[in-house]
């Protein structure tokens, strides 16, 4: 590139100017499509509530699993100072990253079917869950009329 050929110069900034383009369209794209699956979901919760039938199950029929995994095994941390991370001498951290989880299960016994068991994964730790769930008497599951195999377990009382 010669002094004053700013021929090249240009072209990479019209490149990047696109690229920022793109990735803004996507990112607004990804938005509106979590956005209509929150509101989707919404949607067939209150339509599980509304339209299904209701089974109030005894908390003493419902035990809590630990059901964490590990993430990234083993990856290295680097220690920062004041938000800036020193990537030379460095001090390295072997650590694990988890994504903490428990499962919920509870049982319940049909008058036709027998044995049910109904499941959901929490994204909360187990010790938080079991507090919560010995506090109430009873938990909502809500199905579909004469189909015990698609349910939703209400534990909205989480959220408070």
């Amino acid at each position: 590139m010669k002094l004053g050929d700013t021929k090249d110069f240009f072209s990479n900034l019209d490149f990047y100017r696109t690229t920022m383009i793109i990735i803004l369209i996507l990112d607004i794209l990804l938005k509106k499509t979590s956005k209509s699956l929150i509101k989707s979901k919404k949607i067939n919760i209150d339509r599980f509530k509304k339209n299904g039938t209701k089974i109030e199950i005894d908390t003493k029929n419902c035990d809590i699993i630990i059901n964490d995994e590990i993430i990234k095994p083993s990856f290295y941390e680097s220690s920062s100072i004041y938000g800036i991370k020193f990537l030379k001498r460095a001090k390295y951290n072997v650590r694990e990253k988890k994504h903490v989880q428990s499962k919920l299960i509870c049982r319940y016994n049909d008058d036709l079917v027998g044995k049910v068991e109904f499941f959901k994964l929490v994204n909360i730790d187990s010790s938080i869950l079991k507090y919560e769930i010995c506090r109430r008497s009873k938990i909502d599951v809500y199905t579909n009329k004469g189909d015990l195999e698609n349910y939703y377990i209400d534990l909205e009382f989480l959220k408070e």
